[in-house]
């Protein structure tokens, strides 16, 4: 998207944002004592600044086998902190990723989604979301 089109968007009454294409995947993720789904945003250069002011602890993800998760689910999920490994899944792939950090989702932006309002739950480095979204 150029400045010209972002500005043309802009323009359009009761438009106050515009966020170019989120990269986003549903993913279901478990441990040995429970389930959840929730969607998983890419990390990238555009959202880092965001998400790392956000982090209550721990790190981003750095590798194609971390994430970091918002602490709401891992309230949820028993005995889930930095450091723990759960199992995340997405269409037929299972894949066991370490919890590297935990963020805060409310200054997050929310984003509508087929209807729904959504935010993160995980983020992941490209590296692990062009392995599971090739």
């Amino acid at each position: 998207m150029n400045e010209a089109l972002r500005q043309e968007v802009l323009a359009v009454d009761g438009v106050t944002d515009v966020i170019e294409n989120r990269q986003a995947v549903h993913v279901r993720f478990e441990n040995e004592e429970s389930s959840s789904g929730g969607m998983c945003d890419l990390l990238s250069d555009r959202n880092r600044d965001q998400m790392e002011a956000a982090l209550v602890s721990g790190t981003l993800p750095q590798d194609s086998h971390s994430i970091a998760l918002d602490m709401e689910y891992a309230e949820d999920m028993i005995g889930v902190d930095v450091g723990s490994v759960i199992k995340l899944t997405i269409g037929d792939q299972e894949i066991p990723v370490t919890v590297s950090g935990l963020f805060l989702n409310d200054g997050l932006k929310m984003v509508m989604v087929l209807w729904h309002w959504t935010a993160p739950a995980w983020l992941q480095p490209k590296s692990c979301f062009r392995k599971q979204c090739p």
